[in-house]
């Protein structure tokens, strides 16, 4: 430690007589000291600018980005949070006027960017249980977008509105950035890109199985083989061909969004009223007020429904429950006439797949489909 100490301070000191010798003013009480370590003891370098003590901290914030000692993020992912929680908060009493598309843009637009920013950097260095913290927060956003009930699957939410997880998410950006050193584009300086392994075909002078592949460093600690740069190695190795050699940035994200990244889900997802969607969305979900959903998460004490058939499940709920025979009957008529075909004579599976999901159905008459589905929803005020 006696030696990084006198380097720093003899830094210091050429930074102070350069400031004197060229008539800068630099404020002594705005510069601060801190310490990186895993140790629970260690020693912090004693160092002075200006003749005065520089005074040390756990925390720094550093172009938006807090940085902490333990280089954990902790603070960093709470700050992300806190933003998060406000941006949201104006919301929450209007987001059941709102369309779910319009919920959505907002998402992306106002709140997304949070989770975004330099997520590269921290990815691997936070916590299991901030990482879910951060996860529980989108779930929750995607809620909102939805109108959905608590408790509904995070990963049927997440398909619902083709949204990746956060962890997804910033692997591919971390192999966007990954590209961009690679490419040299744009101009990047030389002490990032000569952090990028070389090709192993190149670092071993022979043609090889994995000569493309890059040399993933050697590390001594977990929490350098977790950085950004030996991580993105072993996940850009493991990339197709194809997609690694991609010459064009906007192909080579095109190609990483549909290797990993959630597809994005059918427009008439989206169709219909507010009340009529989230119905709608919500039984697609298989999280609603019927008593076999609301049974699954112990909010009833049976899952019976009123007609006594033991299971108030979805299908039962649509296709057979004879206090909605006349609606459904409707409802019936209504798709044979859309589809052109006998609806009623369907599979069960069939007529499920359709109502629910838009199978079976063209680009022209899906949104008549669901719509009349929606209505049936709404007549039968089950599930409002």
């Amino acid at each position: 430690m006696t030696q990084a100490q006198l380097s720093l301070q003899e830094d210091l000191n050429t930074i102070e007589q350069y400031a004197q010798q060229w008539a800068i003013t630099f404020s002594s009480s705005k510069t601060i000291t801190q310490t990186f370590s895993t140790r629970n003891n260690y020693t912090s370098p004693q160092l002075q600018f200006n003749g005065q003590l520089i005074s040390k901290t756990d925390t720094h914030k550093h172009l938006g980005l807090t940085l902490s000692e333990d280089l954990r993020f902790k603070t960093h992912v709470t700050t992300i949070i806190q933003k998060i929680n406000i941006a949201l908060s104006p919301l929450y009493p209007i987001a059941k006027f709102l369309p779910r598309q319009t919920l959505n843009t907002i998402y992306k637009t106002y709140v997304r960017p949070y989770f975004d920013y330099c997520d590269c950097i921290y990815d691997g260095h936070i916590t299991a249980h901030d990482e879910l913290r951060l996860e529980r927060l989108q779930n929750r956003s995607a809620r909102l977008v939805t109108n959905t009930l608590h408790r509904t699957s995070t990963d049927k939410l997440r398909d619902e509105l083709g949204w990746d997880s956060l962890k997804t998410r910033r692997k591919i950006h971390r192999l966007f950035l990954y590209k961009k050193i690679i490419d040299n584009t744009p101009r990047i300086p030389n002490y990032i890109t000569n952090m990028i392994p070389e090709e192993r075909g190149r670092t071993a002078g022979r043609n090889l199985r994995n000569q493309n592949h890059h040399t993933v460093p050697r590390t001594s600690k977990s929490c350098y083989q977790r950085s950004l740069i030996p991580k993105t190695s072993l996940h850009w190795n493991q990339l197709p061909t194809h997609i690694r050699n991609c010459q064009e940035m906007k192909k080579f994200k095109q190609s990483i969004k549909l290797l990993l990244g959630t597809p994005q889900p059918p427009h008439y997802n989206a169709l219909g009223t507010k009340v009529g969607n989230t119905l709608h969305t919500q039984i697609r979900l298989g999280m609603s007020k019927l008593n076999a959903h609301q049974y699954s998460i112990q909010k009833v004490t049976s899952p019976e429904c009123a007609c006594g058939y033991t299971q108030e499940n979805t299908k039962h709920f649509i296709l057979h429950c004879p206090h909605y025979a006349l609606t459904r009957s409707t409802l019936f008529a209504q798709v044979s006439t859309h589809l052109n075909i006998d609806f009623n004579n369907q599979s069960d599976t069939m007529k499920l797949d359709t109502l629910l999901h838009g199978h079976n159905t063209t680009k022209q008459n899906a949104p008549q489909v669901l719509l009349a589905f929606q209505s049936f929803l709404k007549n039968t005020s089950r599930l409002i």
